[in-house]
């Protein structure tokens, strides 16, 4: 998918981070609707690309506003080939 805002509906999910997610990049979109699904006192453990932790621009001041909020307890570093990437099939409609 090349634009990740294809067909979504707004609700808030993105506002209080600074900035909105990249259109071409929907890495954190995903981790900002995990967030905003969570109830109060939920917890997630999220799998990310190394990329999220450098890139900048928007995504730059997302990642430091969800920082600062304190909703990141702890980054763990995945090596190279410990999750297996998945063919996943997808309806576009």
């Amino acid at each position: 998918i090349k634009n990740w805002t294809e067909g979504v509906k707004e609700y808030g999910r993105f506002d209080g981070y600074g900035e909105r997610p990249p259109e071409k990049n929907g890495d954190y979109a995903w981790l900002m609707h995990i967030l905003k699904s969570l109830k109060r006192t939920g917890k997630a453990a999220v799998i990310l690309p190394h990329g999220v932790l450098f890139r900048g621009n928007a995504e730059g001041t997302i990642r430091e506003n969800l920082i600062r909020t304190g909703y990141i307890k702890g980054i763990i570093g995945l090596p190279t080939s410990s999750v297996r990437q998945a063919a996943i099939s997808y309806i576009h409609g």
